[in-house]
């Protein structure tokens, strides 16, 4: 999408499984239903993912709430020697 500049660009499920780095995939539980569905299906094609839904948050967690939001962002990557 960045790159691109597309919204949802297509993605192969085969080049997602690909990706072999510890992942973090965060939801929110008041988010859009499709989005729920690509956190979903990541999940499942991304071998080494790890997903956290935030049940009182929309797709901006991260604002919505930042303090829970913060402490799994930073269990997640202290967990994984990543600093």
């Amino acid at each position: 999408m960045m790159t691109t500049g597309t919204l949802f660009p297509v993605i192969e499920p085969e080049a997602v499984r690909k990706i072999k780095a510890p992942v973090l995939i965060l939801g929110g539980a008041r988010s859009r239903p499709f989005l729920e569905l690509i956190t979903q299906e990541l999940g499942r094609l991304l071998p080494h993912s790890q997903a956290i839904v935030f049940p009182n948050a929309g797709h901006q967690m991260c604002y919505q709430e930042p303090e829970a939001w913060r402490r799994e962002v930073e269990k997640f990557l202290a967990e994984h020697g990543i600093h």
